[in-house]
């Protein structure tokens, strides 16, 4: 059996550090990372978001979520026959696989609703599992494994295993009790491991039923389990992002499915670090995002614990879950489908030497030259270590190395220095009395592009300007 499956998984393209850096295990499993760590072209994204939105609707959750347990079911059935020793062991597995065979095609028939991809998986199982052929040898599998599945052990006349055992002593007196009406215990039926002398006594002892059953399991076709299994992490994944949801819409943060655009772009409103789920943090304040054609990079500047780092993680999440076709937690975005992103969270900030510092440099020339034609570049107070004018100068490089090259960048820095450069800015806003509200802002420094349009237009210079304030 050939089955495309939910998603159309490729490669793990993006680094491992990725998801160090911006997916806290709490809310994102080794499975969920792996699939977000593999971005998708827009085609795969379009489908996706349909087949997503189908799992969101709470109508289909049950249905789905039978599907995924009868997989399992599958998966377990699977690996206890793979391990069975015993041929009658064997036959009686067999019978139970081909049982979660049926009930799980028949769970993943039902997806025919579920979007473009739902309704090519329930076609290719309808036209591919031979279900009625599987159905009718089951049945006949359950009518000869009816008689083998009780014997007795007596010692009347020194037999010892029988099919038709007479009655034994207790049972005898038994039916004396119940004659004269006193009360008798339930009898007990007694389960022994499965032996390879027991396997074979009982099979001696109906050798019909034994050749039947090795006829049915010769006719039987070539069951592909693994091509169903392999969707278990698919769906698993697809729960994980319903979940995440939930989650969310516990917090009053909204989600909305991105719309793709054919140029390079990432803006949104309203759009949250949704990774704080995974924290005790009582609120989580949603900011804008602006990078479109015209604007690919910006510094974020801003007093320490103003949220800089949090909006940083707020645009590496949701775009990986732009990338793997999920909705994003914002009130409305606007999103292409980036070849690369890049990250670099530094572990340890400080450096005592300058051969750490060369070190840092090593690991982000290392780190760019993994981008592609299309790529986000996130940066998180790197050369942070350094002493403030070589920081700033290699910040400063760094910023103009990714603009050389068209690609698209945020860099959280503490280097004030760098708003007196012709950067795009970012700022935190501070509220009375120095007051944190973590609200993100547009910043133009005294240099920029903006602020040298509005000093001309008012007829003032950088000199008047700092007089007047």
């Amino acid at each position: 059996m050939t089955l495309f499956g939910l998603l159309k998984l490729g490669e793990c393209r993006l680094l491992p550090r990725v998801a160090e850096d911006l997916l806290p295990k709490k809310l994102f499993d080794e499975t969920v990372a792996e699939i977000l760590l593999s971005p998708c072209d827009a085609e795969e994204i379009l489908a996706r978001q349909a087949l997503l939105a189908a799992f969101l609707e709470p109508k289909r959750q049950e249905a789905l979520r039978t599907a995924l347990q009868a997989l399992l079911e599958l998966e377990r059935a699977h690996a206890k026959l793979c391990r069975a020793e015993q041929p009658l062991e064997r036959f009686f597995l067999h019978a139970r696989l081909l049982r979660a065979y049926l009930k799980a095609c028949r769970a993943l028939q039902t997806l025919g609703d579920c979007g473009p991809r739902g309704q090519r998986l329930a076609k290719e199982i309808t036209a591919q599992a031979e279900l009625e052929t599987v159905e009718e040898i089951l049945s006949s599998m359950e009518k000869e494994l009816a008689p083998l599945q009780r014997f007795s052990l007596s010692v009347v006349d020194k037999v010892w295993l029988t099919a038709d055992a007479p009655k034994t002593y207790a049972q005898r007196f038994g039916e004396a009790a119940d004659a004269l009406g006193l009360p008798t215990p339930a009898p007990r039926e007694l389960g022994l491991p499965l032996t390879a002398e027991l396997s074979q006594g009982v099979l001696q002892l109906h050798p019909h039923q034994g050749a039947a059953l090795e006829r049915l399991r010769e006719a039987c076709p070539t069951l592909d389990i693994p091509a169903l299994t392999q969707l278990i992490p698919q769906f698993r994944f697809c729960f994980a992002i319903c979940d995440l949801v939930e989650k969310a819409r516990a917090r009053n943060i909204p989600h909305c499915f991105p719309v793709l655009s054919s140029t390079p772009r990432f803006t949104a409103e309203g759009l949250y670090d949704i990774s704080l789920l995974a924290t005790d943090c009582p609120r989580i304040v949603p900011n804008d995002l602006y990078f479109t054609p015209g604007e690919r990079f910006f510094f974020l500047t801003g007093a320490n614990g103003g949220g800089k780092t949090s909006y940083l993680r707020a645009v590496g999440v949701n775009l990986l879950l732009l990338l793997a076709g999920c909705p994003v937690f914002a009130r409305h975005a606007v999103g292409y489908p980036f070849s690369a992103l890049l990250t670099h969270f530094p572990s340890d900030e400080r450096f005592s030497s300058q051969g750490r510092l060369d070190e840092e440099k090593a690991r982000v020339k290392e780190l760019l030259s993994h981008g592609e034609e299309q790529t986000l570049v996130l940066l998180n107070e790197t050369f942070s270590g350094a002493d403030e004018a070589t920081g700033c100068d290699l910040a400063i490089q760094t910023a103009k190395r990714i603009q050389e090259r068209g690609w698209f960048g945020l860099f959280v820095t503490h280097f004030h220095r760098v708003r007196e450069e012709d950067f795009l800015l970012l700022n935190t806003e501070t509220g009375e009395n120095h007051a944190r509200t973590f609200r993100i802002l547009r910043d133009f420094g005294l240099r920029s592009s903006f602020a040298n349009t509005i000093l001309k237009k008012y007829g003032l210079d950088e000199a008047a300007l700092q007089r007047r304030g």
